[in-house]
């Protein structure tokens, strides 16, 4: 605009203003960037004056009343518009306008210092001296960015704990985004296996336990550390979820669960976190109402999950161990936060905490509860209350046994009458369901003495259910509490209902039932039930009907099946029929090198939905028709993940294209050495799926295809290894302006010129690792590609990293010192 070219300045500020939308930058900076296009629009004669005046009216329009000098801006450009066409009294009130918009903002401006000059705190009682005292004192404990960098994971105590632990406890959630981003390891544990996300959620900092859950940290970390009697935990072998529930911080325990959180794991005492929060609603009372309410709600909840895991569900608090006191509601990170403060120099931590604030700095997020109940401080411990259905759970049988090793109903009376001065009976409900929790039989109505225990109620269930004596069920109260086999019958309350519930047979007890037991079969189905993937790539070929038999054992269950894998396999006829059942209840399918023809893949078109499959593999058949494979594309509508490599289609190209732009939840696109991927049907895939954040095209033939810079907009990886183009330039155009954050154009005709286009494009713009092993016009000569940057090679932050064969890389390495600023790994 200073050298008055205009027109190259209107087309800068608009590509600018292109970036800076696509990179989410603040709204007051792409005004900014509006006005100056505005301006130079403005200054342009080619451009009309309905065109000014349709931007001029938007602009005002949406410019907010605060952003004086913006609009005075405006208002000038329009002045000096209409006087170089003539028309100055209509400049001539626009530049009042503009004048007024520039008081007014001075205004603004001044009335802020007089509400500045108005205002006074503890600092005008000090002296200059002490106000500067402290502002070096403040300075001093800031933590610089080099610091953060030098001690990245170091230990800064005696237990073993980095920079992000101590900030994970604390409120100041910008330091603990500060060191993420300078790549502190969330998962470090310390000396006690305690990780990051264990003190946060410790202190009850749920926006350090979502950040640090974004980042990637574990959400079932075990920490290894027995805790001492001060710290008065249960033991050790504690995870977050525990850690939260033994606090009842209910909404960082949702955020743990909703994140994949463990039900079911025990710590050192047996006590699941289902425990530690029925310890935690034991000890609360009924002064808080909805806090016990909210409580409750999550102990079904949780007792529901464990069900779903076939976990035995407790439904009471269980007796702590002797050896250990009752848990503290302070945390083991706590105290050993109160043993820093106390016998370390928390001046050596630079600012993690101010020295004189440290108690005030950790805010716990049920604070107001606490008080609502009465708590005095932190000391304050759980009080372990004792009610009579809260019995010890003693290692008696399970109530999951079979029905050949139950009791015998002959060996207990139930007497029907009651003598004179003979104490009452109990009555109890049963109540039978099947496996799907139906109705089995209708509900019955006994009783039993007062001495009676729940093992003599479920030996009275035997008795009832004699004709499923093969079949294992499950007894549990009304409520969903379960209770141990010595836990008397008149400690549960009345009215009591006892529910009997078939268990769902396993994979391999069907198999067993049905064809008798087969060892290799039996293998794969009981690898099934612990791990819900079925890996049959590692099948015998020399035995035909294995692959079969496992899938029609397995089909008869109709469980969810994570990943079935017949990576291989020889499938006949019989098998793709049992995987036609199996597959609607499949996560992750994998049926590469299985010879897999058109026909085949018809039997598997026949169910017209898949909803759950996420991933499918179909590598390296013998597919020919594009019809059959947009069939059955077409029935995964969920699908995530999807890798056709190898295949070559002779009809119905266009139709396979089709169904692949039709999957809107598309992330991972594979079809590398495919030889229906070219031309039109490239420039109609990349125009439509804009979920794709993955793209394999290795081999491919890509002459023809012209690239436009607004295709697939949220990719991060692009794989194009020897790959034909005739529209280099418009490939370099579409990635310079993309997010692509991993490119591999290796064995590629990419020259030198195409790199020097690319490294002024992405130079200012977020990091890229460039692959270009084999590239012949680039590693021909190391002096050359090294003078493309010469300005950047003592850079520190270079954004480009380029991969090469390990030769053209030692070349490199002894022409230039700074190499390691521009090559990647």
């Amino acid at each position: 605009m200073d050298m008055e070219v205009y027109e190259e300045a209107l087309a800068w500020f608009e590509k600018v203003l292109d970036l800076e939308g696509k990179t989410g930058i603040s709204e007051t900076r792409l005004l900014q960037t509006r006005v100056l296009i505005f301006e130079a629009k403005c200054r342009c004669k080619s451009v009309s004056l309905a065109i000014i005046q349709s931007e001029f009216d938007l602009l005002i329009s949406q410019m907010p009343s605060e952003r004086g000098p913006l609009m005075s801006a405006v208002y000038g450009a329009m002045s000096s518009f209409l006087a170089e066409r003539g028309d100055h009294n209509a400049a001539n009130m626009y530049r009042i306008r503009s004048k007024q918009c520039e008081v007014e903002a001075d205004i603004g401006e001044c009335d802020e210092e007089d509400d500045c000059d108005n205002v006074s705190d503890e600092l005008d009682t000090k002296s200059p001296g002490a106000i500067l005292s402290e502002c070096m004192e403040m300075a001093r404990l800031r933590n610089s960015d080099r610091e953060i960098e030098k001690d990245r994971d170091k230990e800064k105590n005696a237990h073993g704990e980095t920079r992000l632990h101590i900030a994970a406890r604390s409120t100041d959630t910008v330091l603990v985004e500060k060191l993420i981003t300078a790549r502190y390891d969330v998962n470090k544990r310390d000396h006690g296996g305690w990780t990051p996300i264990s003190e946060a959620v410790s202190a009850g900092i749920r926006e350090n336990v979502r950040i640090l859950l974004k980042a990637g940290a574990e959400v079932d970390p075990v920490s290894t550390e027995v805790l001492n009697d001060d710290e008065n935990s249960t033991g050790g072998g504690i995870t977050p979820l525990m850690e939260a529930c033994d606090k009842g911080f209910v909404e960082i325990a949702r955020d743990l669960l909703k994140c994949g959180a463990s039900v079911v794991k025990k710590n050192a005492d047996g006590w699941t976190a289902v425990d530690f929060l029925r310890n935690f609603l034991a000890s609360c009372g009924d002064e808080d109402e909805e806090h016990v309410k909210e409580l409750t709600t999550l102990v079904q909840f949780m007792e529901d999950e464990q069900r779903k895991h076939a976990f035995p569900v407790r439904g009471y608090v269980p007796q702590r161990l002797k050896s250990k006191k009752t848990r503290s509601l302070i945390s083991a990170s706590q105290t050993k936060r109160h043993e820093l403060e106390e016998n370390v120099d928390l001046n050596g931590y630079k600012g993690i905490f101010l020295p004189c604030e440290i108690p005030n700095d950790f805010v716990f997020a049920d604070e107001s509860r606490r008080r609502k109940r009465g708590y005095q401080d932190e000391e304050d411990f759980a009080i372990e209350v004792k009610k009579p259905s809260q019995e010890i759970r003693s290692n008696a049988d399970s109530f999951s046994r079979s029905g050949a090793q139950r009791c015998s109903a002959d060996a207990i009376e139930i007497p029907n009458t009651l003598s004179n001065g003979e104490e009452p009976h109990i009555v109890a409900t049963l109540r039978f369901e099947d496996e799907h929790g139906g109705m089995l039989r209708a509900d019955k109505v006994v009783s039993f003495p007062r001495t009676a225990t729940m093992a003599i109620a479920h030996d009275r269930i035997c008795s009832e259910l004699a004709a499923y004596e093969s079949n294992s069920f499950d007894i549990r109260l009304s409520d969903g509490r379960e209770a141990d086999a010595n836990v008397p019958l008149s400690s549960l309350g009345e009215p009591l209902v006892i529910i009997c519930r078939l268990s769902k047979p396993t994979a391999e007890v069907l198999f067993k039932s049905r064809a008798g037991e087969r060892e290799a079969v039996s293998n794969y189905i009981s690898k099934f039930d612990s791990t819900g993937v079925l890996d049959l790539s590692s099948a015998s070929p020399s035995d035909h009907t294995l692959v079969e038999d496992v899938l029609k054992a397995l089909a008869d269950t109709k469980r969810v099946i994570n990943r079935l894998v017949l990576d291989g396999c020889d499938i006949t006829s019989g098998a793709l029929s049992a995987v036609n059942v199996v597959l609607p209840n499949v996560e992750e399918f994998s049926c590469k090198y299985v010879g897999l023809y058109d026909e085949h893949l018809t039997i598997l078109c026949s169910v017209s939905s898949y909803p759950s499959v996420s991933s499918v593999d179909l590598s390296h058949n013998e597919l020919t028709s594009g019809f059959v494979l947009s069939k059955f594309i077409a029935a995964c509508t969920n699908l995530k993940e999807l890798r056709i490599c190898d295949l070559d289609l002779a009809l119905g190209e266009e139709a396979a294209i089709t169904s692949l732009c039709g999957l809107n939840n598309l992330a991972l696109l594979d079809l590398s050495f495919s030889g229906f991927v070219r031309g039109h049907l490239v420039e109609q895939l990349f125009s439509s799926c804009n979920s794709l954040i993955n793209l394999k095209l290795d081999g491919c033939d890509l002459s023809g295809v012209s690239f436009m810079s607004t295709w697939l907009p949220n990719l991060r990886e692009l794989s194009m290894v020897s790959c034909q183009f005739t529209e280099f330039d418009s490939l370099i155009e579409w990635i310079s302006m993309g997010c692509v954050q991993l490119l591999d154009l290796s064995a590629t005709d990419i020259t030198i010129d195409h790199l020097r286009t690319l490294v002024d494009a992405r130079v200012m713009c977020s990091p890229m690792v460039v692959r270009l092993v084999r590239c012949r016009n680039v590693e021909s000569n190391a002096q050359i590609f090294a003078d493309v940057i010469p300005h950047f090679n003592d850079h520190q932050s270079f954004p480009l990293k380029f991969v090469f064969s390990p030769s053209f890389a030692n070349e490199l390495h002894a022409i230039t010192a700074s190499v390691s600023n521009f090559l990647g790994i």
